[in-house]
């Protein structure tokens, strides 16, 4: 009999007990029953150890098969097989399929007695559940937990003494698997799990989060738990962020809130940022706290008070009010104008007020005014200038209201028809009716404006059904040479089909030639010509990792109706892209085909042997001085090997970062500039992994399944959702937080 066996008949009442505080009602007799047949299969969970350097043939196998997601490679006796690398492979590549053939795999190994192995079999049985089912996989994986709790505290190591990554832990992946399963008997399991020690209260918080990112709802007695955690002593750091995924609470439970957040603020750590971010729930009695944040730079960071900021745009008129009061005395004046007040990493506080008001507070008008005519000194870094024109605009677009044709307004960007400034001017345009000439304007940003300023218009347009002759306007976006704009115009149609045209299935029977005749003899009505721009660029030659413009395609087709396009439906059907295949499955049992299965072709053989197994150092010069990345290969190898790549290509050199949150992320490698493009490379397989996103994490940018190809972010705090579902791919340093959209990076290196 093993030592976990004699523990638990030792201490069979109290596993008893335990295996009923950790389960529902519902689920407690079964559970232990499972529990103690599990528990008689366990042994100690020992301290994770790093594989060794030297692989044997069978690991090299594995590792190829990994590479393309071939899970069949999987034996039986790898499984149980002696040597603890092979066990975790064979974990890593079932949980990354997670599909109907990996379940059986993902169940076993689910007892094995490495806590990696643990942690890799029950993220991969979360991210099946759907396809397992939610109430057989919950039950394993409670139960799981249970005999874990059982064996004593929990070791975890570093992947290895030069990683900078942390081994998967077996409470975060059992939870937030239970979390992806969602249904009462998850979300009772883990609020049990918030009176265990530390590691797994802290565990059991971040699933709730999964959980009420999906549902949207947690009862009552959940959320009074987590508040009782937020406030025991020593709390649990995670225990607010559940609220933050949440839309609404009811009124006992938001005077709770705010309490418990105010304490709260009086320390540091995770536990603060969890707390700003679970504020807009307070409705206007959270404004005094937040103000307080945004107003006190010596003991909030700066991530921690554009969190503040965004709270405040969520709340009414009195977050209005407050953001005014901020900006009178966080904005600079003219004669303040330096380097060092404008490129700093105040800046993200003072950008997320700009973009949180939506009007004009009496408290803010005098800066605003200040802010729209700070001149654009001669001899200005591009970093500086860039920061100046982005102020300068959104003050201007603000202070006009809806008037399109104000002084600042038009002079709010020095470069003629520069980006900044149409932004701007779509802000003011977007306040108002899309008629007349404020509509002529208004196409005339949605048609020749940068790919930016177009996708920002197309995405304007959803809510201004009053605009005349939307389909000139998507015809033309469909023709774009930018994936960004046809990607928007296709997510529109998909969308709002009516905006095609009253008439658009009186005409999509008709044929091709037919189309062409009618164009020809009668000036065919704009939805026509809509309908064949559809159809062509469904067909266009677009580059491989443009993924989701194809998918935003077959919905519109879809949307339409437009049953001639089933051939080119098929085609994608049987594409080696994941989404691809979803979206085409989706569209062809729409159009007939209600059994249509788009299955995936059978893998090609994987080749590995350039794989990186070391740390990588990689240096941005950049507008805001040098930032570095360190890669570590060992969860994402294909992600790393190619941003290795591409680094020594050149790829980044020149590229401008794309998109900034402030407080939230970092993101670039689009040379497009768009967000919608890539390296025009083959998209790379997902390689998710049951690890934290914290703040320095480094991560790939997904459209979908499997679509990553060479934008990467930077996380400026701990945001626990993208857990699971991006590469990470390594760590951040150097002042990423200083960036923002626009800036350049002059040149990209891998350091020795």
């Amino acid at each position: 009999m093993t030592w976990a066996a004699r523990v638990s008949r030792r201490r069979a009442p109290q596993g008893a007990r335990l295996a009923r505080r950790l389960a529902p009602r519902s689920a407690r007799s079964g559970l232990v029953a499972l529990l103690f047949a599990l528990g008689c299969q366990q042994s100690p969970t020992p301290k994770a150890t790093r594989p060794a350097v030297v692989e044997s043939p069978r690991l090299q196998q594995l590792r190829a098969a990994e590479s393309v997601g071939d899970a069949r490679e999987v034996r039986e006796d790898d499984l149980a097989s002696r040597d603890l690398a092979v066990r975790r492979r064979s974990a890593r590549l079932l949980a990354r399929v997670a599909d109907a053939s990996a379940r059986a795999g993902l169940e076993r190994l689910l007892g094995d007695e490495d806590i990696e192995v643990v942690s890799w079999a029950a993220f991969g049985l979360g991210r099946g559940c759907a396809t397992y089912g939610a109430q057989p996989t919950v039950a394993r994986l409670v139960a799981r937990a249970t005999s874990l709790v059982l064996a004593g505290p929990l070791a975890r190591a570093p992947l290895g003494a030069s990683s900078v990554l942390e081994s998967p832990s077996p409470a975060l992946s059992l939870a937030d698997a239970l979390g992806r399963c969602g249904g009462d008997q998850a979300e009772g399991s883990l609020r049990a799990w918030l009176e265990l020690e530390p590691r797994w209260a802290e565990a059991a918080a971040l699933g709730l989060g999964r959980l009420a990112s999906s549902a949207k709802h947690l009862e009552e007695t959940t959320l009074v738990a987590l508040l009782e955690r937020a406030e025991a002593r020593p709390p649990v750091a995670t225990a607010l962020y559940p609220f933050s995924r949440l839309s609404e609470l009811d009124a006992p439970v938001v005077e709770r809130l705010l309490a418990v957040v105010n304490t709260a603020l009086g320390k540091g750590g995770d536990a603060r940022r969890y707390a700003l971010r679970a504020l807009p729930l307070g409705g206007p009695g959270a404004v005094p706290l937040l103000e307080r944040v945004l107003l006190d730079p010596a003991r909030f960071d700066d991530a921690e008070r554009s969190d503040a900021a965004r709270a405040l745009g969520k709340l009414g008129t009195e977050g209005q009010t407050a953001l005014g009061r901020a900006l009178g005395r966080l904005a600079w004046r003219a004669d303040q104008v330096s380097e060092s007040t404008v490129v700093s990493k105040h800046w993200g506080p003072m950008l997320e007020i700009l973009e949180s008001l939506h009007g004009v507070p009496s408290e803010a008008r005098v800066q605003l005014e200040q802010l729209a005519d700070t001149p654009t000194a001669q001899g200005s870094t591009p970093a500086m200038l860039r920061r100046l024109v982005v102020a300068r605009c959104r003050a201007a677009a603000l202070l006009a209201d809806r008037a399109f044709t104000a002084p600042r307004l038009l002079s709010c960007d020095p470069v003629d028809n520069g980006r900044e400034g149409q932004l701007a001017l779509l802000r003011v345009l977007e306040r108002g009716s899309l008629l007349g000439a404020r509509g002529r304007r208004f196409a005339q940003l949605a048609s020749e404006g940068e790919p930016t300023v177009r996708i920002a218009a197309l995405r304007t347009l959803r809510q201004h059904p009053e605009f005349p002759e939307p389909a000139g306007l998507l015809t033309a976006a469909l023709g774009a040479e930018s994936s960004g704009v046809v990607a928007t115009a296709a997510l529109l149609l998909a969308d709002q089909p009516e905006r095609a045209g009253r008439s658009v299935s009186e005409r999509a029977g008709r044929s091709a030639s037919e189309r062409h005749k009618a164009t020809k003899q009668e000036s065919a009505p704009p939805a026509l010509e809509l309908l064949a721009a559809v159809e062509t660029a469904l067909t266009r030659a677009f580059p491989p990792d443009a993924l989701e413009v194809r998918a935003n395609l077959m919905d519109a087709v879809v949307a339409l109706g437009l049953l001639r396009t089933k051939p080119v439906l098929q085609k994608y059907c049987s594409s080696p892209q994941a989404m691809l295949r979803e979206h085409a499955e989706h569209a062809l049992r729409r159009f007939g085909e209600p059994e249509r299965r788009c299955e995936a072709p059978e893998p090609a053989a994987g080749a590995v042997t350039a794989l990186p197994r070391s740390l990588q150092r990689v240096r941005f010069e950049t507008d805001v001085g040098p930032l570095e990345l360190t890669l570590d290969p060992e969860l994402a190898p294909l992600a790393v090997t190619r941003l290795l790549e591409l680094l020594r290509s050149g790829f980044y050199d020149g590229l401008s970062v794309h998109r900034v949150v402030p407080g939230f992320v970092v993101q670039l490698g689009d040379k497009a500039g768009d967000g919608y493009g890539g390296a025009g490379r083959a998209a790379l397989r997902s390689e998710p992994s049951p690890t934290t996103f914290a703040a320095g994490s480094v991560g790939l940018a997904l459209s979908g399944p499997d679509s990553a190809s060479s934008q990467f972010f930077v996380t400026l705090g701990p945001y626990p959702h993208l857990a699971g579902d991006h590469a990470t791919v390594g760590r951040a340093s150097g002042g990423w937080e200083r960036l923002t959209v626009g800036d350049r990076v002059i040149s990209a290196k891998i350091l020795p």
